[in-house]
């Protein structure tokens, strides 16, 4: 049949369009939700950091008759630990966190802060943490966080 033309099949520009904006909303709904939950999750670096320092701390206590370590490198001499020292800044196993020590008398606070090249820094419940000589668990700006 000379005279009939053969009919191409394929997507039009429209229907393209159209695939591409739902790709868009579920991209702009899905990774907000994703990012929070990455964040959440990360939060455990810190409190693992954290409770290991505060372990150590109180074993330090008891083989140096009931005085606390002062500073990290006392604290983490001959010890095995999953933090590293970088830059002499203590950093949690993940490298999320910067920790630090504030030795007051007869007592000890360990803080958890955001590293500055990390997305972590965007944590608005929840970005820092401490644990004191006392067990006592905080977190800011946020309280509920442990």
């Amino acid at each position: 049949k000379i005279g009939r033309l053969k009919t191409l099949q394929g997507f039009t520009l429209i229907e393209l369009m159209v695939v591409v904006i739902i790709i868009a909303i579920l991209t702009a709904v899905a990774y907000p939700s994703y990012r929070n939950q990455v964040i959440k999750t990360r939060r455990d670096d810190a409190k693992r950091a954290l409770a290991e320092l505060a372990q150590l701390q109180e074993n330090y206590y008891v083989t140096n008759n009931k005085k606390y370590a002062e500073t990290f490198a006392d604290l983490l001499k001959n010890q095995n630990s999953s933090l590293t020292n970088e830059n002499g800044i203590l950093v949690s196993e993940a490298g999320y966190y910067q920790i630090t020590l504030t030795s007051t008398g007869g007592g000890f606070t360990f803080r958890a802060t955001p590293t500055r090249q990390d997305a972590q820094n965007e944590d608005s419940d929840c970005a820092n943490f401490s644990i004191n000589h006392q067990g006592r668990k905080t977190s800011s700006p946020k309280d509920n966080c442990w």
